[in-house]
């Protein structure tokens, strides 16, 4: 980083600062050759025979290179002028650059290694697989802002900004986007500041739009290169060039060369209090946002011969609460103890798709029951869509098998959306030694859960114990008769019957988990050394702490399966509150050194 600043006149100052953050990386990877022995194992009348399936390799070889380059350069001219005793100017305007460069280049060996435990792509059975990938994105922008103090205590600010974006079609890649702020520190205002109970009171309010761009390449369809015809595994895939013939796949996606910016309209108040000399703050904010033409990835039918694309939806908003509150029971020279704690609420609907068009799906379908993400109008973004049970008076309809009838039509099952989020913290400080925890919590929502889906296909979920896998009857279910009445249900199935196919049986709302949780998501433990003692080591601060994250989290009875925070690698575009089967979270402890 480099940053310069010269005063050109009483003032009025230049400053510019160039910013380069370059990253360049190789990994490489090895796999050895290997075969396990085959196992022998009893079968009837004590006979013996072997197991097949054993896994073996013959050798794999790879590398990857990488260099990602982001420049930052940003021109501004600054000026300041006290008006007269009551009211200051600040006025500001530039120019701003941002680029990115990334490369990839990854090679692999194929049909396995000639020479075991030789790594080297001379080392290759054939011909070696070499894929690349380079991307260039570019954003520039003109900027301005002009703010006026009045005796320090009410501040009104504008501010403006136009950027044009690479990844925008060129009669839409220029978007303006401003915000009008105002605050007052009603203490000052009202000669407050004596008073010993309420010693700090805020108030603010701001109303702008913000711009955004699309990401990379969504403009037009692609091509890939010499891609993979068939995944066959153990080094032994088949892909282009074929007996010296190269070949060209169209990719999965098609571009939209009309993809328009978005724009979000928000609208901010809030307030700030101290009391009893900071002891206790509180900070609320209230804040309501229209998303126009946010740009999303749409799933498209099978049909259309393609899998993706990207659209603008028409308008969605966002209504929410913001409360945070700070409290020191205790605080003297020696001890002292905070607690914060924070609560929010969000409250999200999609308004408006397009002209004709109510609902898109944004992803999905997963699983054999067809679980869809969609927006729909009318409700939360991500929200679920699937079949579920037939139901008659309270009692759920089945066959003449026993196994449930699903509803003919999809229905609407509630998003990944949270009714609310909070946290909790505390810290102790005593002679130096520090001590703190925090919690987080996550109240109402769902999400989609394919570890249960697999275990339960597999007979690992504890959900398959039921009856003791005993045949039985499903509680409270009725069978139709053939004069169209309805008599209880007397037809036993088993849980395979049901389990192995979960989400066909019992639709996919059976996969649908509460996403609540309570996480003790950090301790800690620490020691600042005095000043004394750092002062003759020739240092002004020197601090030792131990912590831990993730150490605990309680999640609802019926969620044996999965950390809901966490969404899938799998997913992709804008589908949220999938969980496929990702690694468990774990806990982490480490040492800091803090030396100044």
């Amino acid at each position: 980083n480099l940053g310069l600043s010269y005063d050109l006149f009483k003032n009025f100052k230049l400053k510019g600062r160039v910013g380069i953050n370059s990253i360049s990386g190789q990994i490489e990877t090895t796999v050895p050759v290997f075969a396990y022995t085959d196992h022998i194992v009893w079968v009837d009348d004590l006979e013996t025979t072997t197991r097949g399936g054993r896994f073996s390799s013959v050798g794999e070889y790879g590398k990857s290179t990488i260099k990602n380059t982001n420049t930052d350069v940003t021109l501004l001219g600054l000026y300041n002028q006290k008006l007269n005793d009551d009211f200051g100017l600040e006025v500001s305007a530039g120019y701003n650059l941002f680029d990115r460069r990334e490369n990839r280049l990854n090679g692999v060996s194929v049909g396995g290694l000639v020479v075991p435990g030789w790594y080297n792509f001379n080392n290759s059975a054939q011909t070696p697989k070499t894929t690349e990938y380079s991307s260039k994105y570019r954003l520039m922008g003109v900027l301005g802002s002009a703010k006026i103090g009045y005796r320090n205590l009410a501040f009104l600010e504008y501010s403006a900004r136009n950027d044009w974006s690479s990844t925008l079609p060129e009669q839409n890649n220029s978007f303006f986007y401003q915000s009008l702020g105002a605050s007052v520190v009603m203490t000052d205002l009202l000669n407050l500041t004596n008073n010993e109970k309420l010693n700090f009171w805020k108030i603010r309010g701001s109303y702008g739009t913000t711009g955004k761009d699309a990401s990379l390449y969504l403009l037009k369809s692609t091509y890939d290169g010499n891609p993979t015809i068939q995944t066959i595994g153990n080094n032994h895939d088949i892909f282009f060039p074929v007996n010296g013939v190269s070949g060209f796949s169209v990719n999965n996606r098609i571009g939209n060369p009309e993809l328009k910016p978005e724009l979000t309209t928000t609208f901010e108040v809030g307030t700030d209090l101290g009391f009893f000399n900071d002891r206790v703050t509180l900070e609320y904010t209230y804040y309501s946002s229209v998303h126009s033409n946010q740009i999303i990835t749409v799933n498209l039918p099978a049909s259309s011969g393609f899998g993706l694309t990207a659209a603008n939806i028409g308008e969605m908003t966002n209504k929410g609460h913001e409360l945070a509150l700070k409290v020191s029971p205790i605080s003297n020279e020696n001890f002292r103890w905070n607690v914060n704690a924070t609560y929010s609420t969000n409250k999200n609907k999609v308004v408006k798709i397009s002209e004709g068009q109510s609902e898109l799906v944004v992803g999905g379908p997963f699983t054999n029951g067809s679980i869809s993400i969609v927006a729909k109008e009318g409700l939360p973004f991500g929200t679920f869509r699937s079949t579920v049970p037939e139901m008659v008076d309270g009692k759920m309809l089945v066959d003449e098998n026993g196994i449930p009838v699903l509803t003919a039509d999809e229905k609407y099952l509630g998003s990944y959306q949270p009714k609310y989020l909070a946290s909790f913290g505390t810290d102790f400080s005593y002679k130096g030694i520090r001590i703190g925890g925090l919690l987080d919590i996550r109240k109402g929502g769902t999400f989609l859960s394919i570890t249960k889906n697999q275990t339960e296909f597999n007979g690992t979920a504890l959900s398959t114990l039921v009856g003791d896998r005993a045949p039985f009857v499903i509680p409270n279910s009725v069978v139709q008769n053939a004069d169209g009445t309805f008599s209880d249900n007397t037809t036993e199935v088993t849980a395979q019957d049901i389990y192995a196919v979960s989400d066909v049986y019992f639709g996919g709302n059976s996969l649908l988990l509460d996403a609540s949780f309570i996480k003790l998501r950090e301790l800690t433990l620490g020691y600042a050394f005095p000043k004394s003692f750092v002062k003759k080591i020739k240092l002004s601060q020197l601090n030792i702490d131990l912590f831990a994250n993730n150490l605990k989290f309680w999640l609802p009875k019926e969620n044996t399966y999965a950390d809901p925070e966490i969404n899938g690698p799998a997913l992709t575009g804008n589908a949220t509150g999938v969980e496929t089967t990702q690694t468990p979270p774990s806990r982490s402890f480490g040492i800091k050194l803090g030396i100044v």
